[in-house]
């Protein structure tokens, strides 16, 4: 069906429309939709848009987004970031990274590290470290743990 520089096809299950370089699929419930090297696909909720090597899933209010490796998701004011065994967590200006069983929260300028039970936490050039009930404090790296 041709009208008005519009070209809808339809085969089976599936309909393409074109008009003006864009170009729209749907399929069993899936719409496709391309223009400028825009990908654009939405199926029960989910919309996920690709252009250049950028991927934008969101859903139900979870934005994620995967460039070269890098996976980022925000949902609910929450940033999560992922990239190689990294995954970087910011909310409400903390931020919590997570690589080979270490864990390190910042915020407001403190640093805190976590890894085989040990707790070490940073501020102000006093190192705090605490594990299995014993709590150390250095301040200006007396005992050498900052």
């Amino acid at each position: 069906m041709a009208r008005a520089g519009i070209t809808v096809m339809a085969r089976a299950v599936i309909t393409v429309r074109a008009r003006a370089g864009i170009t729209v699929m749907a399929r069993a419930g899936i719409t496709l939709m391309a223009r400028a090297g825009i990908t654009v696909m939405a199926r029960a909720g989910i919309t996920v848009r690709a252009r250049a090597v950028i991927t934008v899933r969101a859903r139900a209010g979870i934005t994620v987004m995967a460039r070269a490796g890098i996976t980022v998701m925000a949902r609910a004011g929450i940033t999560l970031m992922a990239r190689a065994v990294i995954t970087v967590m910011a909310r409400a200006g903390i931020t919590v990274m997570a690589r080979a069983g270490i864990t390190v929260r910042a915020r407001a300028g403190i640093t805190v590290r976590a890894r085989a039970g040990i707790t070490l936490m940073a501020r102000a050039g006093i190192t705090l470290l605490a594990r299995a009930g014993i709590t150390l404090m250095a301040l200006h790296s007396w005992l050498g743990l900052a």
